[in-house]
């Protein structure tokens, strides 16, 4: 988990726990006044519903905002409804309960295949095999709610093995076997065939 929204939802649980210490300390003084002077002054009435307010409103408050670290977007949820405006940097509100807030990662990101062995062939039919595979990415900033939208689970879905395969074994064929293992001739065209496979299903300049 990211520091920094564990440091938010720490914030946000010790201002909960603070609310509810609050009502719960008058909840239990206003016992203790009750057993032993039968509780009847006004002005301890008034403190004690004051209490109550105080409290309940920092729980309030301690649900009510969000911080955005950077690099990331934010994607609001009203009663699951994503909107369509993504949320900068920094503080921003929302409602408690109605709504939710999903950050998105726009940092360069790198995703692993280590246990993945390609298969393919050259350009001349020879078998060539691909492992301890990487590929780099980011997700345009502009597009998180889209992603947020339309990919479920996108961390784990956006880049799967299938679409990187087939991308790689496209291009090991437009290669020579000596070729083939040349990292400078074959990145170049993998990352086009990726990028490519990667316009086609999601569109142009969603992921990059």
């Amino acid at each position: 988990m990211n520091k920094k929204k564990e440091k938010k939802e720490m914030v946000n649980s010790i201002m909960f726990l603070i609310g509810a210490g609050i009502i719960i300390f008058t909840l239990v003084k206003r016992i203790i006044s009750k057993v032993g002077t039968g509780y009847n002054d006004e002005k301890k009435t008034k403190v004690k519903i004051t209490g109550y307010l105080v409290g309940l409103i920092v729980i309030i408050l301690s649900s009510s905002f969000v911080i955005i670290p950077t690099g990331y977007t934010g994607i609001k949820k009203t009663f699951g409804q994503i909107s369509k405006n993504t949320l900068p940097n920094g503080f921003n509100f929302k409602v408690p309960v109605v709504q939710t807030v999903e950050k998105i990662n726009n940092k360069q990101q790198d995703i692993s295949f280590e246990d993945t062995t390609i298969s393919s062939e050259t350009s001349e039919r020879n078998e060539v095999f691909f492992s301890g595979i990487t590929v780099t990415f980011r997700i345009n900033p502009e597009k998180s709610a889209w992603i947020a939208a339309n990919i479920s689970d996108y961390e784990s879905n956006l880049l799967n093995e299938g679409l990187i395969g087939s991308a790689i074994k496209s291009a090991a064929k437009t290669l020579t076997p000596i070729d083939v293992t040349n990292r400078g001739k074959i990145e170049p065209i993998a990352q086009e065939n990726i990028q490519n496979s990667i316009n086609d299903k999601y569109g142009k300049d969603v992921i990059y």
